[in-house]
């Protein structure tokens, strides 16, 4: 029986080890070794969920209940980020206070103010319900014999319109900031994946499918609203689905040191990048 999900992204086992690369080349001539210099822009805030919050789980937290790591992509843009990016995050936490076990989260958008030059926004995946998506794939490689799609139905029609409302909120409270958009880094991809072995070809392509149907709809709302849309160079070549040291994003975690189902420390240095490489463009 198919139910819709609006849950969040899972947030997660802990696990082993393993390290990125050193530095990698990635938009169009651009080589970043996420040393973290400062890209001469003041006044930076970042806004969104885990796939910006949660770096290599081995890194020290800078907010526990956030996953706020060091070496988040957005610490890699520049140091001096004020970042209230936070695992669990969706588009009415942008908005509105959030309680917690541990609190109650102010608005997101309160760190927002006239005077901000750059804004990384990295949201919508909680929204739709698609950690339901990436849990049922990993449930499968962990012996589920659950057809994931029947279980998991997304529903992207409200999404558009709601990141529509994001951007009418951020240009008003800064109207003079750039603002980047990332859309989330592929765990999946076409062809042969070795460590999908036990998950179906078709739940596969169900997946793959449904990854790029969100950053399509993450982009063109980006695009709608003069943001600039950013996702590395060649992100479909550092899937879970290749060595570990290549990956970018991971299911597991075990080999990369990533939390289960996000970027890997090598894809925030990725990311990073590619929000550099648009900076001030």
């Amino acid at each position: 029986m198919k139910y819709l999900v609006g849950t969040l992204l899972s947030v997660f086992a802990l696990s082993a080890c393993s390290a990125a690369p050193a530095s990698l080349t990635l938009h169009e001539g651009v080589v970043f070794s996420g040393a973290g210099a400062s890209t001469n822009t003041s006044d930076y805030v970042a806004l969104g969920d885990s796939y910006a919050s949660t770096a290599s789980r081995f890194s020290p937290l800078r907010d526990s209940f956030c996953l706020r790591t060091e070496g988040n992509y957005p610490q890699l843009v520049d140091p001096n980020v004020d970042d209230v990016s936070c695992q669990g995050g969706m588009i009415g936490d942008l908005f509105n206070t959030r309680d917690t076990d541990e609190g109650t989260l102010a608005p997101q958008f309160d760190e927002l103010s006239s005077d901000t030059k750059l804004i990384t926004l990295t949201i919508g995946a909680n929204d739709v319900g698609f950690g339901d998506v990436t849990g049922c794939i990993r449930a499968e490689m962990e012996g589920s014999t659950e057809d994931c799609r029947d279980q998991v139905f997304i529903d992207f029609n409200d999404l558009g319109p709601n990141l529509d409302d994001v951007y009418t909120e951020i240009h008003a409270r800064s109207p003079q900031a750039q603002v980047v958009t990332t859309g989330y880094m592929l765990l999946l991809a076409a062809g042969e994946c070795p460590e999908l072995a036990a998950v179906s070809p078709e739940d596969q392509q169900w997946a793959l499918e449904l990854s790029y149907s969100l950053n399509q709809k993450i982009a063109e709302a980006a695009t709608r609203n003069g943001a600039d849309y950013v996702m590395p160079v060649d992100a479909a070549e550092h899937t879970a689905c290749v060595a570990p040291a290549q990956r970018w994003a991971d299911f597991e975690g075990f080999d990369t040191d990533s939390y289960p189902e996000h970027m890997t420390q090598a894809g925030h240095v990725a990311m990073a990048a590619a929000v550099r490489a648009v900076v001030g463009s």
